[in-house]
């Protein structure tokens, strides 16, 4: 009898214990369903009982009685793996391939890095929709069509950020100088600026530099490196590779490019599969070239930018690495369509350097470290206004020219530098007395002319350090 009390006083103990909690959040389930898993697995009799049998169970009596929940079981499942592997149902499939053709997913024509958790523009490509908009480098993107962006990784921003030609994708940006977010719709257009350009430099010394900026490994780039370097080459063999903001693109281009630089038979990269019999490795076929590139990357270089930079540096092929350590993004995904039409997409494969380090979360450590950053920029314009009127549509002026060339300057107005107040700078008068925390009518009176040269004045600009220290290694 005594033994009998004592079991139920313990097991009284043990209801108390796990069954106070009251459930009214996921976290609060989560610490319910893991203080269950710790008692019973502490007290259970069957010594060979595992977390995964208990959690299968509990999975497939939750389907049993609730079949429809099978897609957040699989999202589940899928998200568990990592970052990267997902489940899409019928409609998400659908986008996920027509994604997956390159002539169809379109963007604006920026490039970003994140800091501290924020998506900051770094360069924004000529002629493109971004430019057009007004997008300036500095902005910081808050919000991606009412979406707030904060800390997610550079892939999910810039997932939103695409999409099919013609949409239109709306942006809030932080301004150096503005009190209020900056709204700028952008219409989604196929980016014609070239995945790969150059111009040639100088530095300090008055030597003469080759840059060659790739801003995508697209299914072009490697020849259009190679035609590019023909050119350089005929002024000089001193290059850097400018790779930040590379989020990837092409694997294949990524070996051509790395082939076009190492002599045959290194090692580029490797598949590093399960099953080893899958296992890849790429090897250089070419003659390679007789000098060494300085590789400029920073916290957004990723994936196909990563393994070209590996290849090079670990072949002992690169002047140097100069900027900030790489993003880590060396996995292999493949896709599998499902009986119910959804699609599974996981991770079957690490990207493994040559010498066989995991590109995945370690990315590429520099050897020369270095970070750009922003200073007040002040004296660019000298030039004030006469403070003695207000202008308006169809007035002509001296200050109207003036208030043209400092709101292009800013990124909000577009169209042509005169004397004239067309809709074009009403428009920009409007969102900049919007932005700035002023009564928007635009109309551009004195306070709006005191508060533009005072937004000018903070102002700040880039300094790339990282460049300036790329060119003085030569």
């Amino acid at each position: 009898m005594k033994r009998i009390i004592g079991l139920a006083i313990a097991f009284c103990i043990l209801l108390t214990n796990v069954y106070a909690l009251e459930v009214n959040t996921s976290q609060q389930a989560q610490v319910f369903f893991e203080a269950v898993e710790a008692n019973i697995k502490q007290n259970v009799r069957y010594e060979d009982l595992t977390s995964e049998e208990m959690y299968k169970g509990a999975i497939l009596k939750v389907l049993e009685e609730n079949p429809q929940m099978y897609k957040t079981v699989l999202s589940g499942m899928l998200e568990s793996i990592d970052e990267y592997s997902n489940y899409f149902d019928v409609a998400q499939s659908e986008t996920f391939f027509t994604t997956l053709e390159d002539t169809t997913l379109v963007g604006i024509g920026i490039q970003f890095v994140m800091m501290n958790g924020c998506a900051t523009v770094e360069m924004v490509l000529e002629n493109s929709p971004a430019e057009k908009c007004g997008v300036k480098p500095g902005d910081i993107i808050r919000f991606v069509d009412g979406k707030d962006i904060t800390g997610m990784d550079i892939e999910a921003v810039s997932s939103l950020i695409k999409g099919v030609k013609g949409t239109t994708v709306t942006l809030k940006v932080s301004r150096s100088g503005f009190s209020n977010f900056i709204e700028i719709p952008i219409v989604r257009d196929v980016v014609s600026t070239s995945s790969v350009s150059y111009e040639i430099m100088e530095n300090e010394k008055g030597v003469k530099v080759g840059y060659v900026r790739i801003s995508q490994f697209t299914d072009t780039s490697a020849q259009k490196t190679a035609e590019v370097l023909e050119k350089v080459e005929k002024e000089t063999k001193n290059i850097i590779i400018d790779l930040r903001g590379n989020t990837g693109g092409y694997l294949d281009q990524a070996i051509a490019m790395s082939e076009i630089f190492l002599r045959g038979g290194k090692l580029i990269v490797s598949e590093d599969y399960k099953g080893k019999e899958f296992d890849i490795n790429y090897y250089a076929t070419g003659e390679g070239k007789d000098y060494k590139p300085v590789i400029l990357v920073n916290k957004s270089s990723a994936s196909a930018s990563e393994v070209f930079t590996a290849a090079l540096k670990e072949n002992n092929m690169t002047k140097a690495v100069v900027g900030e350590k790489t993003y880590g993004k060396g996995t292999v995904q493949s896709a599998f369509q499902l009986l119910d039409g959804g699609t599974i997409k996981y991770t079957v494969a690490f990207y493994l350097t040559p010498k066989g380090n995991n590109l995945e979360k370690n990315g590429i450590k520099p050897d020369v470290e270095v970070f750009n950053h922003y200073e007040k920029f002040t004296d660019r314009y000298t030039e004030d206004f006469s403070y003695s009127r207000k202008y308006k549509l169809g007035d002509v002026g001296r200050d109207v020219r003036l208030a043209k060339k400092y709101l292009e300057y800013l990124g909000i107005f577009y169209g042509e530098i005169n004397e004239i107040y067309d809709e074009n700078l009403k428009n920009a008068v409007y969102m900049f007395q919007k932005s700035a925390g002023l009564y928007p009518y635009g109309e551009f009176d004195v306070t709006t002319q005191l508060e533009l040269l005072k937004v000018l004045l903070d102002t700040e600009e880039l300094v790339d350090v990282q460049l300036e220290t790329a060119l003085e290694l030569f």
